[in-house]
Protein backbone atom coordinates (compact mmCIF):
# COMPACT_ATOMS: atom_id res chain seq x y z
CA UNK A 1 0.00 0.00 0.00
CA UNK A 2 1.91 3.16 -1.19
CA UNK A 3 1.49 6.33 1.43
CA UNK A 4 3.71 8.63 -0.66
CA UNK A 5 0.67 10.87 -1.50
CA UNK A 6 -0.53 11.06 2.20
CA UNK A 7 3.17 11.97 3.36
CA UNK A 8 3.58 14.20 0.83
CA UNK A 9 0.58 16.31 2.32
CA UNK A 10 1.83 15.72 5.87
CA UNK A 11 5.19 17.24 4.92
CA UNK A 12 3.13 20.09 2.79
CA UNK A 13 1.49 21.12 5.81
CA UNK A 14 4.47 21.08 8.35
CA UNK A 15 6.25 23.19 5.92
CA UNK A 16 3.72 25.67 5.29
CA UNK A 17 2.07 25.77 8.68
CA UNK A 18 1.93 29.20 8.70
CA UNK A 19 0.01 29.87 6.00
CA UNK A 20 -2.28 26.98 6.96
CA UNK A 21 -2.59 28.87 10.26
CA UNK A 22 -3.21 31.77 8.69
CA UNK A 23 -6.19 30.63 6.45
CA UNK A 24 -7.63 28.70 9.20
CA UNK A 25 -6.81 30.69 12.60
CA UNK A 26 -10.40 32.83 12.73
CA UNK A 27 -12.45 30.20 11.48
CA UNK A 28 -10.86 27.95 14.07
CA UNK A 29 -11.31 30.08 17.13
CA UNK A 30 -15.10 30.77 15.83
CA UNK A 31 -15.57 26.79 15.74
CA UNK A 32 -14.36 26.71 19.27
CA UNK A 33 -16.07 29.30 20.74
CA UNK A 34 -19.69 27.84 19.29
CA UNK A 35 -18.23 24.01 20.42
CA UNK A 36 -18.07 25.82 24.09
CA UNK A 37 -21.12 27.76 23.61
CA UNK A 38 -23.33 24.68 22.41
CA UNK A 39 -21.43 22.56 25.48
CA UNK A 40 -21.96 24.83 27.89
CA UNK A 41 -25.79 25.44 27.06
CA UNK A 42 -26.44 21.56 26.94
CA UNK A 43 -24.81 21.01 30.41
CA UNK A 44 -26.62 24.16 31.84
CA UNK A 45 -30.04 22.47 30.20
CA UNK A 46 -29.14 19.19 31.53
CA UNK A 47 -29.26 21.04 34.80
CA UNK A 48 -32.29 22.37 34.71
CA UNK A 49 -33.90 19.48 33.32
CA UNK A 50 -33.37 17.55 36.20
CA UNK A 51 -34.38 20.24 38.51
CA UNK A 52 -37.56 20.64 36.85
CA UNK A 53 -38.21 16.84 36.41
CA UNK A 54 -37.39 16.75 40.39
CA UNK A 55 -39.61 19.65 41.45
CA UNK A 56 -42.57 17.87 38.83
CA UNK A 57 -42.64 20.92 36.09
CA UNK A 58 -41.95 19.33 32.33
CA UNK A 59 -39.17 20.61 30.56
CA UNK A 60 -38.93 23.10 27.90
CA UNK A 61 -35.03 23.58 27.52
CA UNK A 62 -34.84 21.44 24.41
CA UNK A 63 -35.60 25.13 22.33
CA UNK A 64 -32.63 26.57 23.79
CA UNK A 65 -30.24 23.92 21.93
CA UNK A 66 -31.77 25.31 18.68
CA UNK A 67 -29.78 28.50 18.56
CA UNK A 68 -26.40 27.29 19.05
CA UNK A 69 -26.30 24.69 16.95
CA UNK A 70 -27.72 26.85 14.04
CA UNK A 71 -24.82 28.89 14.21
CA UNK A 72 -22.47 26.25 14.67
CA UNK A 73 -23.52 24.31 11.59
CA UNK A 74 -23.17 27.54 9.40
CA UNK A 75 -20.09 28.59 11.32
CA UNK A 76 -18.93 25.02 10.90
CA UNK A 77 -19.91 24.84 7.09
CA UNK A 78 -18.59 28.61 5.74
CA UNK A 79 -15.36 28.17 7.68
CA UNK A 80 -14.75 24.38 5.94
CA UNK A 81 -15.87 25.82 2.64
CA UNK A 82 -13.29 28.66 3.11
CA UNK A 83 -10.40 27.32 4.42
CA UNK A 84 -10.54 24.04 1.99
CA UNK A 85 -10.90 27.13 -0.89
CA UNK A 86 -7.73 29.12 0.29
CA UNK A 87 -5.87 25.65 1.05
CA UNK A 88 -6.51 24.40 -2.44
CA UNK A 89 -5.92 28.02 -4.24
CA UNK A 90 -2.39 28.32 -2.22
CA UNK A 91 -1.31 24.79 -3.27
CA UNK A 92 -2.00 25.46 -7.05
CA UNK A 93 -1.93 29.16 -7.69
CA UNK A 94 0.73 30.29 -5.13
CA UNK A 95 -2.40 32.76 -3.96
CA UNK A 96 -1.45 33.36 -0.18
CA UNK A 97 -3.81 34.76 2.57
CA UNK A 98 -4.22 37.99 4.68
CA UNK A 99 -3.30 37.74 8.34
CA UNK A 100 -6.83 38.08 8.87
CA UNK A 101 -8.13 35.87 6.70
CA UNK A 102 -12.18 35.11 6.19
CA UNK A 103 -13.02 34.64 2.38
CA UNK A 104 -11.32 35.61 -1.08
CA UNK A 105 -13.92 37.87 -2.98
CA UNK A 106 -13.09 35.02 -5.64
CA UNK A 107 -14.26 32.69 -3.86
CA UNK A 108 -16.70 29.90 -5.46
CA UNK A 109 -18.24 29.23 -1.99
CA UNK A 110 -21.71 28.36 -2.71
CA UNK A 111 -20.54 25.92 -5.57
CA UNK A 112 -17.89 24.30 -3.48
CA UNK A 113 -20.39 23.37 -0.85
CA UNK A 114 -23.36 22.38 -3.28
CA UNK A 115 -20.52 19.51 -4.64
CA UNK A 116 -19.77 18.38 -1.20
CA UNK A 117 -23.42 18.13 -0.47
CA UNK A 118 -24.36 16.38 -3.22
CA UNK A 119 -20.39 14.01 -2.44
CA UNK A 120 -22.03 13.64 1.14
CA UNK A 121 -25.48 12.67 -0.38
CA UNK A 122 -23.43 9.83 -2.48
CA UNK A 123 -21.47 8.45 0.33
CA UNK A 124 -24.92 8.19 2.90
CA UNK A 125 -26.74 6.21 -0.38
CA UNK A 126 -23.75 3.59 -0.41
CA UNK A 127 -24.35 3.27 3.17
CA UNK A 128 -27.93 2.53 3.65
CA UNK A 129 -27.59 -0.84 1.83
CA UNK A 130 -24.23 -1.80 4.16
CA UNK A 131 -26.32 -0.68 7.33
CA UNK A 132 -29.25 -3.16 6.27
CA UNK A 133 -26.84 -5.88 5.42
CA UNK A 134 -23.97 -5.17 8.34
CA UNK A 135 -26.21 -4.41 11.50
CA UNK A 136 -28.26 -7.72 11.69
CA UNK A 137 -24.68 -9.56 11.01
CA UNK A 138 -23.26 -7.57 13.89
CA UNK A 139 -25.90 -8.11 16.69
CA UNK A 140 -26.04 -11.95 16.02
CA UNK A 141 -22.39 -12.04 16.82
CA UNK A 142 -22.60 -10.02 19.62
CA UNK A 143 -26.01 -11.55 20.82
CA UNK A 144 -23.92 -15.12 20.53
CA UNK A 145 -21.01 -13.70 22.48
CA UNK A 146 -22.85 -11.93 25.10
CA UNK A 147 -19.81 -10.13 26.06
CA UNK A 148 -19.33 -6.51 26.41
CA UNK A 149 -15.87 -6.54 25.42
CA UNK A 150 -16.55 -8.57 22.19
CA UNK A 151 -19.55 -5.79 21.43
CA UNK A 152 -16.79 -3.31 22.09
CA UNK A 153 -14.29 -5.13 19.93
CA UNK A 154 -17.39 -5.46 17.06
CA UNK A 155 -18.31 -1.79 17.26
CA UNK A 156 -14.96 -0.41 16.59
CA UNK A 157 -14.23 -2.79 13.54
CA UNK A 158 -17.10 -2.06 11.90
CA UNK A 159 -16.60 2.02 12.83
CA UNK A 160 -13.13 1.15 11.79
CA UNK A 161 -14.45 -0.25 8.56
CA UNK A 162 -17.22 2.11 7.68
CA UNK A 163 -14.81 4.94 8.00
CA UNK A 164 -12.40 4.10 5.75
CA UNK A 165 -14.80 2.84 3.08
CA UNK A 166 -16.50 6.60 3.23
CA UNK A 167 -13.33 8.27 3.60
CA UNK A 168 -11.92 6.58 0.45
CA UNK A 169 -15.29 6.85 -1.68
CA UNK A 170 -15.38 10.45 -0.84
CA UNK A 171 -11.66 11.02 -1.95
CA UNK A 172 -12.19 9.08 -5.23
CA UNK A 173 -15.21 11.76 -5.52
CA UNK A 174 -13.58 14.65 -4.62
CA UNK A 175 -11.55 15.56 -6.94
CA UNK A 176 -14.00 17.73 -8.12
CA UNK A 177 -13.13 20.19 -5.59
CA UNK A 178 -10.01 21.31 -6.20
CA UNK A 179 -11.04 21.38 -9.90
CA UNK A 180 -13.83 24.18 -8.66
CA UNK A 181 -11.77 26.08 -6.26
CA UNK A 182 -8.95 26.99 -9.43
CA UNK A 183 -12.02 27.63 -11.89
CA UNK A 184 -12.39 24.28 -13.46
CA UNK A 185 -15.60 21.96 -14.16
CA UNK A 186 -15.48 18.42 -13.39
CA UNK A 187 -17.86 16.32 -12.33
CA UNK A 188 -18.20 13.82 -9.41
CA UNK A 189 -18.45 10.94 -12.20
CA UNK A 190 -14.85 12.33 -13.75
CA UNK A 191 -12.93 12.04 -10.06
CA UNK A 192 -14.02 8.89 -10.03
CA UNK A 193 -12.39 7.52 -13.02
CA UNK A 194 -9.92 9.90 -13.17
CA UNK A 195 -8.55 8.52 -9.47
CA UNK A 196 -8.95 5.20 -10.21
CA UNK A 197 -5.08 4.89 -11.56
CA UNK A 198 -3.90 6.50 -7.58
CA UNK A 199 -7.32 4.53 -5.96
CA UNK A 200 -4.59 2.39 -3.38
CA UNK A 201 -3.00 5.80 -2.50
CA UNK A 202 -6.12 7.33 -1.69
CA UNK A 203 -7.30 3.83 0.78
CA UNK A 204 -3.50 4.71 2.61
CA UNK A 205 -5.17 8.21 3.24
CA UNK A 206 -8.07 6.77 4.47
CA UNK A 207 -6.76 4.12 6.41
CA UNK A 208 -4.38 7.46 8.36
CA UNK A 209 -6.95 9.98 9.19
CA UNK A 210 -9.47 7.55 10.23
CA UNK A 211 -6.25 6.43 12.54
CA UNK A 212 -6.19 9.76 13.85
CA UNK A 213 -9.55 9.92 14.40
CA UNK A 214 -9.16 7.17 16.99
CA UNK A 215 -6.81 9.05 18.89
CA UNK A 216 -8.97 10.71 20.85
CA UNK A 217 -11.08 7.99 21.95
CA UNK A 218 -7.93 6.14 23.69
CA UNK A 219 -6.67 9.23 24.78
CA UNK A 220 -9.85 10.38 27.10
CA UNK A 221 -9.66 6.85 28.08
CA UNK A 222 -6.63 6.75 29.51
CA UNK A 223 -6.34 10.37 30.51
CA UNK A 224 -9.46 12.31 32.49
CA UNK A 225 -9.80 15.53 30.30
CA UNK A 226 -12.21 18.09 31.33
CA UNK A 227 -15.02 19.16 28.34
CA UNK A 228 -13.17 22.26 27.12
CA UNK A 229 -9.48 20.49 26.76
CA UNK A 230 -11.18 17.78 24.98
CA UNK A 231 -13.03 20.13 22.77
CA UNK A 232 -9.20 21.90 22.05
CA UNK A 233 -7.44 18.38 22.05
CA UNK A 234 -10.25 16.98 19.24
CA UNK A 235 -10.53 20.28 17.56
CA UNK A 236 -6.96 20.47 16.92
CA UNK A 237 -7.23 16.85 15.69
CA UNK A 238 -9.64 17.19 13.62
CA UNK A 239 -8.33 20.37 12.06
CA UNK A 240 -4.47 18.11 11.05
CA UNK A 241 -6.82 15.56 9.26
CA UNK A 242 -9.15 18.25 7.24
CA UNK A 243 -5.92 20.18 6.45
CA UNK A 244 -4.16 17.16 5.18
CA UNK A 245 -7.07 15.87 3.57
CA UNK A 246 -7.65 18.94 1.55
CA UNK A 247 -4.34 18.67 1.00
CA UNK A 248 -4.06 15.26 -0.45
CA UNK A 249 -6.96 16.06 -2.86
CA UNK A 250 -4.75 19.10 -3.90
CA UNK A 251 -1.52 17.30 -4.49
CA UNK A 252 -4.17 14.44 -6.64
CA UNK A 253 -5.64 17.21 -8.24
CA UNK A 254 -2.22 18.72 -9.09
CA UNK A 255 -1.04 15.05 -10.28
CA UNK A 256 -3.14 13.91 -12.48
CA UNK A 257 -3.97 17.31 -14.03
CA UNK A 258 -0.14 16.92 -15.48
CA UNK A 259 -0.74 13.52 -16.47
CA UNK A 260 -4.11 14.35 -18.60
CA UNK A 261 -2.34 17.74 -19.89
CA UNK A 262 0.50 15.34 -21.16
Amino acid sequence: MRVGLFINSVNLLIQNWQVAVRLSWIWFALVLAASFWTAGIFGFSIVNDEMRLNSGFKSSSTTGFVLPILVSLVIYIVGVTSVAIGWHRYILLNEKPSKFHLFGSNFPLFAYFLTGLKIAFVILLAWIPVAFIALPLITSVISVGNSLSLSLAVGYIFGFTLGIAGIWISLRLSLALPAIAVGVDMGLRDSFNITRQISFELLATAVFLVLIQYIPTFLFSLVHLSINASIVVGGVLDWFCFMVGVGVLTNAYRYLSTQLAT
